[in-house]
């Protein structure tokens, strides 16, 4: 139901009924509706449920366990939602009712007897009065002064760029060289002539090796130290032992000590430094 604003008027507030069989209708709930402190309550606009006003009009019994309550301009001065709540546990179950307020101009416009469905101008006018505030200027704040503005001055406004994608990509290729980025991938990195600050991350880990890039001692201090077997030595015992389990295919026909009694010769084939029989 909508109510309008700040105006005193009457609504029928129902049904009562009794707490025990949630059917039977009561019928004396005046008292205790109006009463100062424990009568009916409202929220306003979704605000804290408080008494409502007392310079009101007695609450009368109206049928079938609704009452004619009047809500005084107090009552409905608050535009928004408005809910009427009575609760008396010993007596009645809760009985509420929720309400829409609006502004006597709308309200007029649409349920007035002479009611267009728009409000008046006069209504109008003082609305969007209210709404410009008192330093609105039509010269300087008027959408059409904005894109005026917005048509001249915000093109040569400090603080926008003018710059086209091309433009854009070149500030951004400059910025890239200022910093020396372009070296990672774009250009040569000469590590005799190092580009930017001595000490910079990149710089420390590179040195020249006769103009090629290379890994400082110092950024491989922490690699592995390399104090196993060597390389060779390695070989030779992979050497050793493939040759000790080898099935050989061939029949050996001649087996042939060299000067060197360290080299053996199989089907005249030099096979191994250091072997003294074949298994």
């Amino acid at each position: 139901m909508i109510l309008r604003q700040s105006t005193s008027g009457t609504i029928s507030f129902g049904p009562f009924l009794d707490k025990t069989d949630g059917v039977t209708l009561e019928t004396g709930m005046v008292t205790a509706i109006d009463h100062a402190t424990t009568g009916i309550l409202l929220s306003k606009n979704g605000g804290a449920l408080t008494i409502r006003s007392q310079a009101v009009t007695a609450s009368t019994y109206d049928a079938y366990g609704n009452y004619i309550v009047t809500l005084s301009a107090t009552d409905k001065n608050t535009v928004g939602t408005l809910r009427v709540q009575f609760s008396e546990a010993a007596t009645c179950l809760p009985v509420w009712q929720d309400f829409q307020v609006i502004e006597e101009a709308v309200y007029d416009a649409y349920y007035a007897a002479s009611g267009t469905g728009v409000p008046a101008a006069g209504a109008l006018e003082a609305t969007l009065t209210a709404m410009k505030g008192a330093t609105y200027s039509e010269t300087t704040d008027s959408l059409e002064a904005l894109r005026n503005r917005g048509d001249a001055a915000w093109i040569t406004a400090t603080g926008f760029s003018t710059l086209s994608a091309a433009q854009v990509n070149t500030e951004i290729d400059t910025a890239l060289v200022d910093i020396h980025l372009d070296h990672l991938l774009a250009v040569d990195y000469d590590p005799a002539a190092k580009p930017g600050v001595a000490t910079a991350l990149l710089n420390e880990l590179i040195e020249s090796d006769a103009g090629v890039s290379r890994y400082t001692a110092n950024s491989l201090e922490q690699a592995p130290s390399g104090t196993g077997a060597s390389a060779i030595a390695i070989a030779d015992e992979v050497q050793t032992r493939t040759i000790a389990r080898v099935t050989l295919v061939d029949t050996v026909t001649t087996v042939t000590n060299t000067t060197d009694a360290n080299i053996i010769q199989v089907n005249g084939e030099t096979v191994k430094a250091g072997i003294t029989k074949i298994l």
